[in-house]
């Protein structure tokens, strides 16, 4: 949340906005993919949270971090260090 509230200038409202925005693209998915299959998530799985319970430090974001190429780059780097994590 705080890294939330930081990027995109936030104080107290950062909390409120987060829990509408959080899911934006699955709820884009789920309404594109019908029915939904039985076994896909109905929540987004958050790979800062990941990275946290496992330990890892998060890499840092570039300038033009929410540029689509640049941003699944920082996740798949931020992906290969959890399970390297779970590796060792």
């Amino acid at each position: 949340m705080e890294s939330f509230a930081e990027w995109f200038g936030l104080g107290e409202e950062a909390e409120a906005l987060y829990a509408t925005s959080r899911d934006v693209d699955l709820r884009m998915v789920r309404s594109l993919v019908r029915p939904w299959p039985n076994g896909w998530p109905d929540q987004v799985l958050d790979l800062n949270a990941a990275a946290v319970e496992a330990g890892v430090e998060v890499p840092p974001r570039a300038v033009n971090h929410l540029h689509p190429r640049v941003h699944a780059e920082w996740n798949r780097e931020l992906f290969a260090r959890i399970r390297a994590s779970r590796d060792g």
